[in-house]
């Protein structure tokens, strides 16, 4: 993490087999991603005139919390 920057590092060690030889090729890559804060996303939003309905985790769809990494808005003009 990049707390400063407000970007975190993201390490993805992928496998993949081919089925008609069983051999495993490994990929592995880095992904640099930005975060944002829920009150940088309602200022971004406010700028647009936007209202944030609700924001809540993705996939879980549980309340947002500090070990959340996936984030959904939903907004209103």
């Amino acid at each position: 993490m990049h707390k400063n920057e407000n970007w975190v590092d993201v390490n993805y060690q992928v496998f993949i087999r081919d089925k008609s030889s069983n051999a495993v090729e490994e990929l592995q890559e880095t992904h640099r991603m930005r975060y944002l804060f829920k009150p940088e996303i309602e200022l971004l939003l406010r700028e647009f005139q936007i209202q944030v309905v609700a924001f809540r985790e993705w996939i879980t769809n549980r309340e947002a919390g500090f070990d959340t990494w996936g984030v959904y808005f939903i907004g209103r003009t």
